[in-house]
């Protein structure tokens, strides 16, 4: 096992579409939160997971931190749990972005 983790590559080129997602999603949680109280109509969350890189290096460490990181700082997000190769996330409204900011689109 190494010690450490080391921010990934790309990291900084995804702050802003981080921060344009926590924006959009800020949007998304006001359109949920009108339904619930104005129409009356529950909103439901889900559970969702995709792979993620389970190695024990520090750049594998260091992609599922900022992973968990940005996943959690997002309004509609939160992360559950980013072990055992699978990155889980709760929302509250779907929403069709991937859930690590680094994957591919």
């Amino acid at each position: 096992m190494s010690p450490g983790a080391r921010l990934p590559r790309g990291a900084l080129r995804v702050l802003p579409r981080v921060t344009w997602r926590t924006a959009a999603d800020s949007g998304l949680l006001l359109r949920a939160l009108w339904q619930t109280v104005v129409l009356r109509r529950p909103v439901r969350g889900r559970w969702v997971s995709e792979p993620i890189d389970p190695a024990d290096t520090p750049e594998a460490r260091g992609h599922r931190i900022f992973a968990v990181l940005a996943g959690t700082i997002t309004p509609n997000r939160v992360v559950g749990d980013a072990e055992g190769g699978r990155l889980v996330v709760h929302q509250l409204v779907g929403a069709d972005e991937p859930l690590d900011p680094l994957a591919p689109r």
